[in-house]
């Protein structure tokens, strides 16, 4: 009488279903048999688990509950906790004993290291015991975080490490150096825990990826080598001390690089005190060797022009906040770089009028260009600035000369451009918007004649001006093929076959999947 009616097969499909309408379902069900009991964790921990203050204790006793069955099925974690109790952080440690004697977990996140693994003594060395760890993300680093990872028994593909800013910085939010309660994981870092990659030591031949937030000294590490590492990403302060040298002597193979760097202190500096930097890592790579090649840079032009890279770089993305690209910087990183892909985003529209900055196109370092994407945001008190000035520019100064380029994509984005591009007012409807200058399929067809009639190869175009938004294509024969308006859907399968992009969370939860 008790017995269902349905084959065990049948149920489990059913569940099966379920699962994709949300975790709550899956809980509602497994409440209602013994099978659904045991087969529900599969469903609950196949895309992992995110745990905030409350949870931690009731998720760990869900997991012991069944533990030669749950344990291998948990795959990917994440700690989002803020406080945490002496008990919870015990239980919690119990589990990473069980899951490393037992378990598969394969991906670690904690969002705030210290607070979690003060919670009690025995955390940080369970953690390191984990033996399959493949993706580990470990944010506000202090002392507890640099005993777990001098322990980590895993070897990692992924690594996603940063300090706290106060701990960067050397003081805490007041300005002052820190001294009060807790503050033993802040300022030991600034004392002995800036080279977090010596302690990445045990994954010397396993790890692809780094990213590092906010680490400042990188000179400790030289002696190690990460044959296998080809992308490194860092958020850095003004790059004081010279790292080139040490970077390509630690990672080789390194393909991939992103660098931002920012002013803490907000202290002015001029060109003198950036050429000083560069002179610095330019002696570096003299002493401790340099790259033969890199496939992407990105980030702060003040960062690759501070680092000296001197090596050719096929993708270059530069990006400035906000400020114009200063032209001699540009033009000595196009140098070293001579990249085949350029991608510049900046402030000040008026760049495209200054003839410093128009002659960076025809210098030494754009001869490989194939595409070229230009973003401007334009400043308050460029109203009066000429479209079709600016526009002719682009043509002649910048298109023509570059006989190599195939693709040209343009972006101005503005608050304050009303003159030229339509003043738009909140009674404004689309078709009593004032008519511009220039329409941007005339343009977009004049710049492809233009490059024709110099023997250039430039074959699409994508044009968006404040108020519209367009792409054009020449065909084969020479004949401009109709303007598509999915300037993504063209030519996006080219671009991600040249250059696949993956946001940081992705890398981190799915990475594991796409590299094994």
């Amino acid at each position: 009488m008790n017995r269902p009616l349905l084959n065990d097969d049948v149920l489990l499909s059913i569940m099966s279903f379920c699962s994709t309408m949300g975790r709550g379902t899956v809980c509602a069900l497994i409440q209602t048999s013994r099978l659904f009991h045991h087969a529900g964790a599969r469903y609950l921990l196949a895309n992992g688990v995110s745990l905030h203050n409350e949870q931690v204790d009731s998720f760990v006793t869900f997991m012991i509950a069944d533990g030669d069955y749950r344990f291998p099925l948990l795959r990917t974690l994440t700690l989002s906790t803020t406080t945490l109790p002496l008990f919870s952080g015990y239980v919690l440690a119990q589990l990473f004993h069980r899951l490393a004697r037992h378990g598969a977990l394969c991906s670690l996140k904690l969002d705030d290291t210290e607070t979690i693994l003060r919670s009690h003594p025995e955390l940080p060395y369970a953690i390191a015991e984990l033996p399959k760890l493949k993706s580990l993300c470990m944010y506000n680093i202090g002392r507890h975080g640099r005993t777990l990872l001098n322990y980590l028994r895993s070897e990692l593909v992924y690594a996603n490490l940063g300090v706290p800013y106060q701990a960067f910085m050397g003081r805490d939010d007041d300005g002052q150096i820190e001294d009060r309660e807790g503050a033993d994981a802040v300022t030991s870092v600034v004392d002995d825990g800036d080279d977090l990659i010596t302690a990445l030591h045990q994954s010397l031949r396993s790890l692809r990826e780094l990213h590092m937030t906010y680490a400042r000294d990188y000179s400790q590490a030289q002696t190690l080598v990460f044959p296998c590492l080809t992308s490194l990403t860092l958020h850095a302060g003004l790059l004081d001390a010279p790292v080139t040298g040490y970077f390509s002597r630690m990672f080789p193979n390194l393909r991939q690089l992103e660098v931002y760097t920012f002013n803490p202190d907000h202290k002015p500096f001029g060109i003198s005190d950036f050429v000083g930097r560069r002179d610095r890592n330019i002696d570096n790579q003299l002493e401790c060797g340099r790259w033969r090649t890199l496939r992407y840079y990105e980030g702060t032009l003040e960062a690759l022009f501070s680092l000296g890279i001197k090596c050719r770089i096929d993708w270059v993305k530069l990006k400035s906040e906000d400020s114009a690209l200063d032209p001699f910087m540009i033009s000595e990183v196009l140098r070293d770089a001579c990249p085949v892909h350029l991608c510049l985003e900046f402030w000040d529209a008026s760049s495209l009028l200054d003839d410093d900055f128009l002659e960076i196109f025809e210098k030494q370092g754009v001869q490989r260009l194939e595409t070229l994407h230009i973003k401007i945001l334009s400043a308050e008190g460029e109203e009066d600035l000429a479209e079709k000035d600016i526009l002719e520019s682009i043509t002649s100064r910048i298109v023509v000369p570059l006989r190599s380029l195939k693709e040209f994509r343009l972006a101005i984005e503005c608050c304050f451009w009303y003159h030229d591009f339509g003043s738009i007012s909140d009674d404004d409807t689309p078709s009593e918007l004032p008519p511009q200058e220039v329409e941007e399929d005339d343009f977009a067809k004049s710049l492809v004649q233009a490059s024709a009639a110099a023997s250039g190869s430039l074959a699409s175009v994508s044009v968006k001006l404040p108020t519209s938004y367009t792409s054009f294509k020449r065909g084969r024969g020479g004949e401009f093929g109709p303007p598509t308006r999915d300037f993504h859907t063209a030519y996006g399968a080219m671009v991600n076959a040249t250059y696949p992009r993956n946001e940081d969370d992705k890398k981190a939860w799915s990475g594991v999947r796409r590299l094994f």
